[in-house]
């Protein structure tokens, strides 16, 4: 017999390029991940990001990834004396990045435009059709 139930991923494996990772595409029926949901993007990292990434890329992660090591790099050269806390706290008020812009909440989740669920069919088709939101929970798109 196999194991039977339902798999959750974070951002990392979110994206119709998984499918290009995979040598057995039906592992992924029924497998449901989040991404963040695309806001407007600033800067030219995402241009660049299309005009060099392989095809079939998990372009939402790269853009999370980039605006994150951008902040740390940012709050330590423009926030030299306060804790790298505060220090990044600082920066990501108002934040413009490649995955739109960046407020941390008081908890210190960033709330932007929330997250996309998604499911994977396991032979081609890669879905979103809920959200979530810190303002508004779990919605329909």
């Amino acid at each position: 017999a196999g194991w039977s139930g339902h798999i959750f991923g974070g951002d990392g494996p979110a994206g119709e390029g998984m499918y290009d990772e995979m040598e057995d595409d039906s592992l992924l029926n029924g497998m449901t991940v989040t991404q963040p949901r695309a806001g407007s993007s600033f800067g030219d990292f995402s241009e660049r990001y299309d005009a060099n990434a392989p095809s079939g890329g998990i372009k939402a992660y790269d853009l999370t990834t980039y605006d994150g090591v951008m902040m740390v790099g940012m709050a330590a050269v423009n926030h030299n004396g306060v804790s790298a806390d505060e220090g990044i706290k600082a920066t990501g008020s108002g934040y413009e990045g490649a995955s739109g812009v960046i407020n941390f909440l008081d908890n210190g989740d960033i709330g932007g435009n929330g997250y996309d669920i998604c499911s994977y069919d396991g032979v081609d088709q890669y879905t979103c059709s809920k959200y979530w939101t810190a303002e508004g929970g779990v919605a329909t798109a």
